[in-house]
């Protein structure tokens, strides 16, 4: 779902993206297995993209601000890097909003 969220916001339909990592986040936000997180994570980043994309910046700052809320205490190098690459969207968001 991951992959289909970012495939149809890299084809322009930015809201069935969002609508997408949704899903992803409300199915198995809560899970406990560090590849669902991984999962999680990276649709949480991509919706903040997606957000970029249709100029809603507030939003998307809080979609990243809620990445680096869930994940900065993880351990995981992976969603380290997905904490990463959201205070790095975060920062230009904040130059654009």
């Amino acid at each position: 779902m991951v992959t289909k969220g970012w495939a149809l916001a890299q084809s322009g339909r930015f809201e069935d993206a969002i609508a997408t990592t949704d899903t992803v986040i409300e199915r198995f936000g809560r899970a406990d297995e560090p590849i669902m997180l991984e999962c999680v994570a990276r649709a949480m980043v991509n919706k903040g993209w997606a957000l970029d994309q249709l100029k809603r910046y507030d939003e998307e700052i809080g979609a990243y601000d809620a990445v680096i809320n869930w994940f900065a205490r993880r351990t995981e190098p992976v969603l380290l890097e997905s904490v990463a690459r959201a205070m790095v969207n975060k920062g230009a968001a904040l130059g654009t909003s």
